[in-house]
């Protein structure tokens, strides 16, 4: 039980700011099941993945599924931001290929749904499936 406790506390530091009323988030995503993002965040975020259930935020949290040729755009009040002008200086327009970015006018263009080649971090499927399994 300490340890589950021990966990909750990790989790919840993790992502405090989920749990803050007023906190807004928007996530977006494609999957290639016949569900929709936030279901397929559901589940991973449930028992015993994650002590923590996704509707236990405090915040909103507005999901967006996205297909092929659909294009994202940073919101206009968000435009001047720092982090986003940062992000978007940081950010290599090479490193994935199933998106198209236009870093002027902000936005990004989904191309395609990524095959394991071409996604440049190093995972390990297996391990994954693994922990998944249990």
């Amino acid at each position: 039980m300490a340890l589950r406790s021990l966990f909750l506390f990790a989790f919840s530091a993790f992502f405090a700011p989920f749990f803050i009323p007023g906190n807004e988030f928007r996530v977006f995503g494609g999957t290639s099941l016949p569900t929709t993002i936030k279901e397929v965040l559901n589940q991973q975020m449930a028992p015993p993945y994650f002590p923590v259930k996704t509707d236990l935020f405090g915040s909103k949290i507005t999901y967006h599924d996205v297909k092929p040729g659909d294009v994202i755009s940073v919101r206009p009040k968000s435009k001047n931001l720092q982090l986003i002008n940062e992000t978007l200086e940081s950010y290599s327009t090479s490193k994935y290929k199933w998106l198209e970015t236009d870093k002027k006018s902000k936005t990004g263009k989904f191309l395609n749904l990524p095959v394991m080649e071409e996604i440049p971090e190093n995972i390990n499927v297996q391990l994954i499936i693994e922990l998944y399994s249990k």
